[in-house]
């Protein structure tokens, strides 16, 4: 173990710009703009970057307002912690022979970094002294089979993970409106180990999912087998604040001294960093955006300090970035947001708290229709059961004044436009995302053994069969998904099922689209996705139905994107998201101002696929087939799919002939129709 030399290289550190600081810099400065957000939400500093790292770097923490940064050593046989301060100077570096690969977790207090390292299959605590240089191997940490999170407070380290041989079994909580509160804390137990005399004890927390440090406090977030997640302090298990708004968040950390804490999105949208209070009133705000790497590789100090690593476009950590977050407040009287199911792409509006409720469907549908006061904002989808009634019947503020939404609007493919638009020309809804499902295939591939991909659903499914005949590849499109494409098209488009062309159509579903042709497969994703699969390059095609997964393959070449075919309107359904203003809400002003920055950052988001302007998009062969299949797309208002889908089913599966269908399918629709 030695001491790195402590020269200062240079004060004028140069800045790295990469995509991801300039993603950051956008939402940055859209946060700025919107300095109170209306409802008293401070903005935060400019970033600060620390020096680009040549080597990755696995782990940061703080002690006080110092930065310890644990990379990879050049020949990736040891690690080295280098500890800068505030101006980005580095203070001192210490190496170790514990390799990165090993090391789980760091933190850092009074002078020196602590790091919890597999070694034969035990977890080790090591500390590493910045004075001396000298790192010291303190205890096993006993019974522990791994650890995901460690902190110094009073002279003991409190750690968090899997203890051996013990499997915690927890029931998802189903509440009564049908949501799902699951555990996420991966069976994790919480300990304590007194530094001095090596003692560890585990805590009274049964089902801890986290914890961090607020001044002389210790926050745990457990989970509760009846009740769902909560906070409590370390010393008051037993006094439960019962809160769901981290979702499901397996970490965070505080900053400041006022109790306010951060955490990172997680799922689809897990490249935004929220913050919130440890309580059940606070809202969750949206602070950042971008190209950030794991949660693990965070932390805070007392003083309002952020740092995370920025990835690169490997997926690496290289950088270290400081927002002050000092002068952020939260008020406490969020915006309150409504829907009916769990919305993956979410917009971002820096600096507006708002708190989020999912309703049953009747529920969500009985608040809006009733015109209920007790909500500001609801987040509807044109594929959900109750839209078109949504559509139809319910009030919405007017958003043509609010500024930047018809400016948007105007950037937007037409008939995006079109579809929140009513007949007095009224904008009533601000789209937030677009979807349209698509096949992905490998064009090489896919053209040595003749299959094409035509608008005409026979021959697609000629296409299909095609490719069940040939051996070696790999392909994936699933008959329910089409049946549910065709049948939703069908219905957009038409009043009645009486027609000879949904007799072809139906005839064509049962028939053709069977479960020995459209067929599941376990291996598309590894075939498309993993370079390291056997399967891969073996792909023919594949659908993806979710535009971030498409967006994912802009820049892979070999791939193309085709549409699936439209039963009769020629258009590729569109499924897109809004959000409608409540007209009698008590807070209207807020809920406008939130929708306008959410209008300001869309109309500067690139690879949305809803403006019109190519150049809005990333130039490739595989985003101007995208930009095509979203240019001809179609919004449609579903209608219930009660109506016709339970029945299909029984005429698919021979309980009912096909004038049967037709016949229960218009008594229906036009029951609905005209209702």
């Amino acid at each position: 173990m030695a001491v790195i030399d402590k020269k200062i290289t240079s004060l004028l550190l140069k800045r790295v710009k990469l995509w991801a600081a300039s993603v950051l810099a956008l939402v940055l400065t859209l946060f700025a703009g919107c300095e109170s957000g209306g409802d008293g939400i401070s903005s935060i500093g400019e970033p600060f970057d620390y020096p680009r790292s040549e080597t990755y770097i696995s782990r940061i923490a703080s002690d006080s307002d110092l930065l310890y940064v644990m990379e990879e050593t050049e020949d990736l046989n040891g690690s080295k912690i280098n500890v800068f301060d505030l101006e980005g100077n580095l203070i001192c570096g210490i190496l170790t022979d514990i390799d990165t690969y090993f090391v789980r977790c760091i933190c850092a207090a009074e002078g020196k970094a602590y790091i919890a390292a597999e070694d034969g299959g035990a977890i080790v605590l090591y500390a590493a002294d910045t004075d001396s240089g000298e790192v010291k191997e303190l205890y096993e940490l006993e019974n522990a089979k791994s650890v995901d999170k460690i902190g110094i407070h009073g002279g003991k380290l409190y750690w968090l993970g899997k203890v051996r041989d013990k499997t915690i079994d927890v029931e998802p909580i189903f509440e009564e409106k049908g949501d799902i509160i699951s555990y996420v804390g991966k069976e994790r137990q919480l300990g304590c180990l007194d530094l001095e005399s090596g003692e560890n004890t585990m805590s009274p927390f049964e089902l801890p999912i986290s914890f961090s440090f607020s001044g002389e406090e210790i926050k745990v977030y457990a989970f509760d087998r009846e009740k769902g997640p909560y906070f409590a302090d370390y010393s008051a298990p037993e006094e439960k604040i019962f809160t769901r708004k981290l979702g499901g968040a397996d970490d965070f950390t505080f900053y400041g001294k006022e109790g306010g804490l951060v955490f990172e999105s997680v799922g689809e949208d897990s490249k935004k960093l929220k913050a919130t209070k440890a309580d059940s009133e606070t809202g969750v705000a949206e602070v950042l955006a971008g190209d950030l790497s794991n949660f693990g590789t965070a932390c805070a100090s007392d003083s309002g300090y952020i740092w995370y690593v920025v990835q690169d476009e490997n997926y690496f950590g290289r950088y270290v970035t400081r927002y002050d977050f000092s002068g952020f407040r939260i008020k406490g009287n969020p915006i309150k947001i409504i829907s009916s199911e769990y919305f993956a792409d979410y917009p971002f509006a820096p600096g507006y708290e708002v708190a989020t409720e999912q309703l049953s469907v009747d529920g969500f549908a009985l608040k809006v229709l009733s015109l209920d006061k007790n909500y500001d904002i609801a987040l509807v989808s044109s594929d959900q059961s109750a839209s078109n009634d949504i559509k139809e019947k319910g009030g919405f503020y007017p958003l043509n004044d609010v500024e930047g939404v018809e400016e948007y609007l105007d950037k937007c493919f037409p008939y995006i436009k079109e579809a929140v638009t009513d007949g007095e020309g009224n904008i009533c809804m601000l789209p937030i995302s677009l979807e349209i499902p698509l096949i992905v295939y490998d064009e090489k591939n896919c053209a040595e053994n003749g299959i094409t991909f035509s608008s005409d659903i026979g021959e697609f499914i000629d296409s299909v069969e095609q490719a069940s005949a040939v051996e070696g590849y790999v392909y994936k499109i699933l008959p329910y998904n089409m049946w549910r494409f065709e049948l939703m098209s069908y219905v957009s488009c038409h009043d009645s099922f009486d027609t000879e062309e949904f007799r072809e159509l139906a005839q064509i579903l049962k028939e053709r689209c069977t479960v020995d042709i459209f067929r599941f497969t376990a291996d598309d994703m590894p075939a498309l996705y993993d370079e390291g699969s056997s399967v891969y390059g073996k792909l023919l095609f594949t659908q993806v139905l979710y535009r971030r997964q498409q967006e994912g393959l802009i820049d892979r070449s070999g791939y193309r994107a085709a549409a699936i075919p439209s039963a009769s309107s020629g258009k590729n359904i569109a499924v897109c998201t809004f959000l409608c203003v409540n007209p009698y809400s008590d807070r209207l002003s807020e809920a406008l101002g939130y929708v306008g920055q959410i209008a300001k950052t869309l109309s500067e988001t690139r690879n949305t696929f809803t403006m019109s302007d190519r150049s809005s998009c990333d130039d490739s062969v595989f985003a101007d087939d995208m930009f095509g299949i979203y240019e001809n797309g179609e919004i449609v208002f579903q209608i219930p799919g009660e109506i016709y889908f339970e029945d299909f089913f029984g005429y698919k599966d021979g309980e009912m002939s096909l004038e049967e269908l037709i016949a229960e399918g218009d008594r229906k629709l036009g029951a609905y129709l005209n209702e």
